[in-house]
């Protein structure tokens, strides 16, 4: 009997056709098609910008006749609105990814679930995966392609605000949180592991697809060098700037193209403008508009040689495609770009330093070289680049990544979890106290915390979690269950939150992080939280939040003492809107409220010793029960 195909969910925020796209874009399609070839059935769930509708609606149907389903998150994916403010738009898109994964996972039953580092598409994902809560059974995998940091550092730019940090951190915890780690060249994995993030041995390079050649004219004379042509994004990490400086040079009776997509201004002004005042009247084309496939076809008309300056790179397609397609080119010599040249020869004669003297160089001895060598050279880059053989190897590579990796718990003592409830003087206490009623998965011990009083972990010193809560929050019922399952998957972990429901308000969904922000209520939440006591106790002195005080200070105490918090991403708490009353001093009791405090506290022996102590309402309330 033959087995069941593969199954891989390719979560896309960038795609050709749909966009004008990148690397990314391009690695994700061909990655699509190289493993349908395979035999595995392809899901691409498409996450990112639509520039052109009209291929976006061709496009499920192409797809499908390659055995490849393409969809996007639906309306039934579309996260709550927030309470207050609105999300990052790459933190709104995670959250809906993961919501339509959770769905699709259902129905189609992934080996493995792909995400680009890039974006952090795959961090609430990756955050509930680790919770042990989403994608039994599947393998995720992240891909090193351009990590925000990585793309600064190309462009020569700083941090601009927190939300950069914020973006970084959860690039870094999808990541370093995956199941999979993967990337086509060294150099970028140096590069994560030098700015901080957990890079081990077990990253592993897998190049990336390679496209099928353009169907090629013979006539057409590649040799000859009558027009050099600027290929990539107009910016300043592809290097536009030092080809304008190095193209100066160079004889006005050349001709310049510059051939890629406008994604910056330079000193105020966008690049056509800019580029007529710094080429000096020099004429030049300027093509912003063309495809891929458009763009390639123009490079192999002949006649032209593309120069591809960037001053960082990882294993760019601007590479790939020329070498596979038989395109003249220069490069240079940054990133994994050597790895796809790997003839010391050629490395030397088509590869530069990223500088305008290097490039300059780099172009007159290109110019000067006789037509018959440069047409032998190109022949031997594309005898290097074989796209059946890299493929191959591709999908070699991913056939033995999909292997299931569900992790079981070792039988162990049902944890027990502690419960201080912060009841004051006793407003929405029964209803608080009734949603604990039908928790599983821990032995309970609830104390009411009075006026007057402050939680404490060390009341709370026999068991191996403690939860600080109050009246205003109630507990889904499966709380208990996987926060206690969480905590014990996880035992790095000093403190766990979650999402937060307000009633007709919006919802709260706190980070995770990072932990320079943590003092932020954005960062863990301003709600209930779980702490492993053991932690607490470490961290200095057993303080708890205090609920008459900011929840997020304790949190921040933690994490600077060196605890580590996250966020499990599911509603476990939710507040109503309805104004609570008063005082339970002073407010009579309905029957059923009373009677449901009563059956609750009648449940929690810890609680209803407490509670004798907690005021004249609940000790009332108890007295009615005894009658």
């Amino acid at each position: 009997m033959n087995s069941p195909a593969r199954s891989i969910c390719i979560a896309a925020n960038d795609f050709a056709l749909v966009a004008r796209n990148g690397g990314i874009g391009t690695h994700n399609w061909l990655l699509a098609h190289v493993l349908a070839d395979a035999g595995w059935r392809v899901h691409v769930l498409y996450c990112g910008p639509v520039e052109d509708r009209k291929a976006l609606a061709a496009l499920p149907h192409l797809l499908t006749g390659r055995g490849i389903e393409f969809t996007m998150p639906g309306q039934e994916d579309r996260p709550e609105p927030l309470r207050r403010g609105r999300e990052a738009g790459y933190v709104f898109r995670s959250e809906q990814v993961r919501r339509a994964l959770e769905r699709l996972h259902r129905e189609h039953a992934f080996d493995l679930v792909e995400f680009a580092d890039w974006g952090a598409v795959g961090f609430r994902t990756i955050q509930a995966q680790l919770s042990g809560s989403e994608l039994r059974g599947a393998r995720t995998i992240v891909k090193l392609h351009s990590p925000s940091s990585w793309i600064r550092r190309g462009a020569r730019q700083a941090r601009a605000s927190a939300d950069d940090v914020c973006l970084d951190f959860c690039e870094r915890y999808a990541f370093e949180g995956a199941d999979v780690r993967l990337s086509p060249s060294e150099d970028i994995v140096r590069h994560v592991a030098g700015i901080g993030w957990s890079v081990v041995d077990d990253v592993i390079l897998v190049p990336n697809p390679f496209p099928e050649p353009l169907p090629q004219h013979p006539n057409r004379d590649r040799s000859a060098a009558r027009e050099i042509v600027f290929f990539g994004r107009l910016e300043t990490l592809k290097g536009l700037e030092i080809f304008v400086e190095a193209a100066n040079r160079l004889d006005h009776s050349i001709r310049l193209t510059f051939l890629g997509k406008e994604t910056q201004r330079f000193d105020g002004m966008r690049p056509l403008p800019w580029l007529r005042r710094k080429l000096d009247g020099r004429q030049f084309s300027f093509l912003t508009d063309m495809n891929r496939e458009r763009a390639l076809e123009y490079l192999a008309e002949g006649g032209r040689v593309a120069v591809i300056p960037s001053l960082l790179e990882n294993a760019p397609y601007a590479v790939v495609e020329c070498a596979v397609n038989g395109i003249p080119f220069l490069a240079s010599r940054v990133g994994g770009i050597p790895d796809l040249l790997p003839d010391p020869d050629l490395q030397d004669f088509l590869l530069f330093e990223p500088t305008a003297p290097a490039l300059h160089d780099a172009l007159a001895r290109w110019l000067d070289t006789p037509a018959a060598a440069r047409a032998e050279l190109t022949r031997r880059v594309r005898a290097l680049a074989v796209p059946s053989r890299v493929n191959a190897h591709v999908a070699k590579r991913y056939a033995g990544l999909a292997q299931p990796t569900e992790t079981s718990l070792s039988a162990a003592a049902q944890p027990s979890l502690a419960v201080q409830l912060f009841c004051g003087r006793g407003e929405n206490t029964a209803d608080a106290l009734a949603s604990l009623e039908s928790q599983s998965g821990a032995a309970l011990d609830v104390a009411l915390v009075v006026d007057g009083e402050s939680p404490n972990a060390v009341a709370a010193q026999a068991s191996d979690y403690v939860l600080v809560t109050t009246p205003a929050w109630e507990a889904a019922p499966d709380m208990t269950q996987r926060i206690t399952d969480a905590l014990s998957r996880r035992p790095e972990l000093s403190a766990l939150t979650s999402y937060y429901r307000v009633g007709k308000r919006g919802a709260i969904r706190p980070l995770g992080g990072p932990p320079g922000l943590a003092s932020a209520a954005t960062a863990y939440g301003n709600g209930p939280a779980v702490f492993r006591v053991d932690a607490v106790r470490w961290a200095g002195g057993g303080d708890l939040p205090d609920p008459r005080s900011p929840w997020s200070a304790p949190l921040a105490r933690l994490v600077s003492a060196g605890g580590r918090v996250d966020v499990l991403p599911a509603y476990l708490f939710s507040a109503t809107d309805a104004p609570a009353a008063t005082s339970l001093e002073h407010t009579p009791l309905p029957q059923r409220v009373t009677a449901r405090l009563a059956a609750t506290l009648e449940r929690f022996p810890h609680a209803r010793r407490v509670a004798a102590h907690a005021g004249r309402a609940v000790r009332a309330a108890m007295r009615r029960f005894a009658r």
